[in-house]
């Protein structure tokens, strides 16, 4: 997994505590489990399993022109 916390702004825990009612082990949840692709994707952080599905979709959509 690719660490990124340190590009967040440091006020962000601070604003969805207040405003989300979010703890700061959800807060570490959202940022290291459930953003990058599979924030994106809301399917998978797996970028083969990513393009796969959209080469799937591509010979649907190719078949039924």
């Amino acid at each position: 997994m690719v660490e990124g916390i340190d590009k967040l702004n440091p006020g962000l825990l601070s604003f969805l505590s207040r405003h989300e009612q979010m703890t700061p082990a959800q807060f570490d949840r959202m940022v290291n489990q459930e953003s990058g692709l599979l924030g994106i994707s809301e399917t998978s952080s797996d970028m083969r399993d990513l393009l796969a599905r959209e080469a799937v979709e591509l010979f649907c959509y190719q078949t039924k022109k």
